[in-house]
């Protein structure tokens, strides 16, 4: 397991985004302003994991408090995932069985933002997992060290690949890789959101004649 709080922390990528930092006053501790929503997204693409490959792309709008994402097939554009988190409570759609199950709510968003994922993977260059390999077009290259042990990873056979924004540190894109297993997920863009009515980014789609599952205690 690599050193990342999020579901979908690895990665690839092409080139340096082009995102303004998280204003410095007033934000969260996932970095976004306050009474701002920040959207962003997300492509993963995952091959040789027997059962699992794919391309998916995840769109996520998030709050101190709120969170908002929305998985869909990269090349149908189909829904497959729809979650949707408060502090009073927590939604997650799954398209294959059309079920919307109802739970308790969570205080943080489960999406990790772009900051939130920076000061993880300075986490770990500082504890030693990784090494700047070069640099070019404003990216730092890194890569994980041979061999990797806990914390850095729990299976020594992972290798990973990063591309970091010099500017921001946000993690453009990750390649992580073990045996046949190949995961890349790459940062698409970045949107802060203070327009009116940007409330609504943070609802979960309507979704008629789902089964409910009430988890709630």
């Amino acid at each position: 397991m690599l050193l990342s709080r999020t579901k979908v922390a690895l990665a690839t990528a092409g080139s340096a985004l082009a995102v303004a930092a998280p204003v410095a006053t007033a934000s969260a501790d996932n970095g976004v302003p306050q009474g701002h929503v920040l959207e962003f997204g997300r492509l993963t693409t995952i091959s040789g994991s027997a059962g699992n490959d794919g391309t998916t792309f995840d769109k996520a709008f998030v709050t101190a408090t709120r969170g908002h994402e929305i998985v869909t097939d990269n090349g149908t554009g189909a829904l497959q995932y729809e979650n949707a988190t408060s502090p009073r409570i927590w939604k997650a759609y799954s398209a294959a069985d059309d079920t919307l199950t109802l739970r308790d709510g969570v205080s943080t968003p489960f999406a990790q933002t772009p900051a939130e994922e920076a000061k993880y993977f300075q986490v770990g260059v500082d504890q030693g997992c990784f090494v700047k390999v070069g640099s070019d077009n404003g990216l730092d290259h890194y890569k994980m060290i041979d061999h990797p042990q806990v914390p850095c990873s729990d299976d020594p056979n992972t290798k990973v690949d990063a591309e970091v924004d010099q500017r921001t540190g946000y993690v453009i894109s990750r390649v992580t890789t073990n045996g046949p297993f190949t995961q890349s997920v790459s940062l698409a863009y970045i949107k802060d959101h203070t327009e009116p009515g940007r409330g609504a980014l943070l609802r979960m789609g309507a979704h008629p004649g789902a089964k409910v599952i009430d988890d709630r205690a």
